[in-house]
């Protein structure tokens, strides 16, 4: 007679209902964690997109004004090789990246900052889309 040990259906449904436990519990961890990555990533690109701007801004100091500030849009920083397609991909929606790099003159500093933002707010900034 051969002895053939087989899982009963009770041990099968355990072990399902126990992964099914491990998985309810590790799924929002993992969502959790790729959304952080996405954000990082995406304050990344940023830094990269502001970099580009700071280049841009050294090779073009004729459109920048110590009274106010410049919109440099990221279709300019792609336009003038400034940045590759890689950087133009938003990382959270996989949409294509859209924004500024803001030129501005610090008089504490004595110097320009800079700074990303999707809308070139600044009333009286002005816009650069020069090719």
């Amino acid at each position: 007679m051969k002895n053939k040990r087989a899982f009963t259906l009770i041990e099968l449904l355990a072990v399902i209902t126990i992964i099914a436990i491990l998985m309810t519990i590790i799924t929002p961890v993992l969502v959790k964690l790729l959304n952080e990555n996405k954000q990082k990533l995406y304050e990344q690109q940023t830094d990269t997109l502001v970099a580009a701007g700071k280049r841009w801004a050294n090779d073009h100091t004729q459109y920048l004004s110590e009274t106010t500030p410049y919109c440099i849009s990221i279709e300019t920083l792609a336009d003038d090789g400034y940045i590759s397609g890689d950087d133009l991909i938003n990382p959270v929606d996989k949409k294509e990246m859209t924004g500024y790099v803001i030129a501005a003159y610090n008089s504490s500093y004595s110097q320009y900052v800079y700074e990303f933002a999707v809308n070139c707010n600044i009333s009286s900034a002005n816009q650069g889309n020069l090719s």
